[in-house]
């Protein structure tokens, strides 16, 4: 069983650093879905939201899946060759 973090509305750089530290504080290891399916908004600071958290989530021995990736982000990720690693 996992337990869930959701991330709702804007996932942009006006609210990346927050919503970042927020969810890292929310990981004490095991596993973890990531909620994205209440994201309004995103643009390129989603993936770093991504992997910054894909890095925490190892560094706690936390193991995340992630679920309604917004296809804004999905589309960004593709430009930059990322899409395979997010879906």
């Amino acid at each position: 069983m996992s337990d869930t973090y959701t991330v709702e509305n804007k996932l942009n750089r006006d609210t990346v650093t927050k919503l970042l530290s927020e969810a890292k504080s929310a990981l004490q290891g095991g596993q973890w879905e990531i909620d994205l399916s209440q994201v309004t908004e995103v643009d390129t600071c989603s993936l770093a939201f991504w992997v910054a958290l894909e890095r925490a989530a190892r560094l706690q021995q936390a193991e995340l899946s992630w679920k309604g990736v917004p296809e804004q982000m999905k589309s960004i990720a593709d430009l930059v060759g990322l899409k395979d690693q997010i879906i």
